[in-house]
């Protein structure tokens, strides 16, 4: 590991660390709501420009960079549709979510929507933290794993990437709150896009320009017309699905909200939402174009776990893999500082309705208690030695997005609180459609998971709808 290798890694730290010490001098935490609204909301002072280059950097996890370049590979630029899909969801919850959710904003949004129901709230918060803490325990594994593979002479082992990461999030992130997390979220967000634009111009060099220019020009290479329901990226099902799951990751997710929430006014929040889907297509068609130029370039995908690790290993460049190291450490950091604060606010909301002293202990106490809980996550992911990133990536969410859609989308359209009933029939309808659609029915007949997310979410709303109105009937009878 050469000087050259470890510069720019140790520049990248050192302007982490600097920034950390910046916001956490300007930062004068007090205790109760005060506190609170300046650890958890960075004082509700977000720019909007700002919010919006910050959710793009949480949701473009490690999984992202070692993903989507094999997605690119195989089916070349079908996921545009996905991205279309994402767009038009982010509007519909810019539109039709945000408003209600920011006027109304408490600690947490699972509180906003049981507003004084603690038992809802509870069952809410729980299902959620539960996936939340699978689900990015396995993007941080595979932040840990991408390290590993990228410099497997250094003997530190995924364990000890893993710390790494943790140790150097934990500190800025800890140390000022959301606010720091936006503002490093900012250099982590330009590094995932220019690391992005220079894999491309890198592996670009040498192909064919008449060849390529066939391939960008044929319609095969945008749309997938294989129209069987387990065929996932049918560019219809791609584009609903991708629409429906984008308003549960955006709109119904504490961890993609919370910097939303945090901007100065509703028209901010919902420029913030709105355009975050533009900037998160840019980048997932910038890495989907680095598998898709691997694949021109004729570079040998088939047997390689982490192909692009392995193209930036092959071109023998000190200093550019060290950059390439600063794009693995600035997507698993992104991720994780994000997990920490959405869900230490989370455990914050959820015990300060047990003990109101509660309010007087820090922010920075749980999300620390997250920060242990992703650490012992990720490394529980080592001794399976699983290496299907996209199955571990996408699963655990999968069981509750359909029930929190559901969920979410009922408070919205009613404008009323959730009651424990109509949110455990939502969560668990959804569940047991995603568990059947996955593990039940016959192997060549189980939905992609366009159709699961469709269907879950659909389900769910129509069974915990008039449980819920049920429930309420019967409560006014009773009263």
């Amino acid at each position: 590991m050469s000087f050259w290798l470890l510069l720019p890694v140790f520049v990248y730290f050192v302007a982490l660390l600097v920034i950390a010490y910046l916001t956490s001098r300007n930062t004068g935490l007090k205790e109760g709501d005060f506190e609170n609204q300046e650890y958890f909301l960075a004082g509700r002072g977000v720019r909007r420009f700002f919010a919006m280059v910050s959710v793009v950097a949480t949701e473009t996890s490690v999984a992202t960079v070692i993903l989507f370049p094999q997605a690119g590979f195989k089916s070349a630029f079908a996921l545009v549709w996905l991205c279309a899909g994402f767009i038009v969801g982010r509007f519909i919850v810019a539109r039709f979510y945000l408003g209600v959710l920011y006027e109304r904003h408490h600690l947490s949004i699972y509180a906003t929507m049981t507003d004084g129901n603690a038992g809802a709230q509870k069952a809410l918060s729980l299902f959620y933290l539960l996936a939340k803490f699978i689900s990015n325990g396995v993007r941080f594994y595979i932040g840990g794993f991408a390290l590993h593979h990228l410099f497997p002479e250094a003997a530190i082992g995924v364990a000890g990437w893993i710390l790494i990461i943790a140790g150097i999030a934990g500190i800025y992130s800890l140390s000022g709150g959301l606010r720091a997390v936006v503002i490093t979220d900012q250099i982590q967000g330009y590094v995932i896009l220019l690391m992005g634009a220079a894999l491309c111009g890198v592996i670009a060099v040498g192909i064919d320009t008449d060849h390529m220019r066939s391939m960008l020009t044929d319609v095969h290479t945008y749309v997938n017309f294989d129209a069987q329901v387990t065929n996932a990226i049918f560019s219809p099902a791609l584009f609903l699905g991708a629409l429906v799951l984008s308003i549960g990751s955006h709109g119904a997710d504490q961890d993609m909200l919370q910097r939303v929430l945090a901007t100065r006014s509703i028209d901010q929040a919902r420029w913030s939402m709105v355009y975050s889907g533009l900037g998160a297509t840019i980048v997932i068609l910038l890495y989907v174009g680095i598998g898709f130029l691997l694949r021109e370039s004729h570079f040998d995908i088939a047997n390689s776990e982490a192909p692009l690790i392995d193209f930036v290993r092959g071109m023998n460049s000190p200093v550019f893999s060290g950059f390439f190291a600063v794009l693995l450490f600035a997507a698993a950091m992104s991720t994780l500082d994000s997990a920490m604060h959405s869900t230490g606010a989370i455990w914050k909301s959820i015990l300060r309705d047990i003990h109101k002293r509660v309010d007087a202990l820090p922010g920075r106490l749980f999300s620390f208690v997250s920060l242990l809980i992703l650490v012992a996550s990720a490394l529980l992911f080592i001794l399976p030695e699983e290496k299907n990133f996209l199955r571990l990536a996408m699963g655990s969410m999968n069981y509750v997005n359909g029930g929190l859609i559901a969920a979410t989308t009922m408070f919205i359209h009613r404008k009323r609180s959730l009651t424990l009933s109509g949110v455990l029939t939502a969560l668990l309808t959804g569940f047991l459609i995603t568990f059947i659609c996955n593990h039940v029915l016959p192997e060549d007949w189980r939905p992609g998971w366009t159709y699961v997310t469709i269907i879950s979410a659909v389900g769910a709303y129509a069974l915990a709808l008039p449980v819920a109105l049920y429930t309420e009937r019967n409560s006014r009878s009773i009263s």
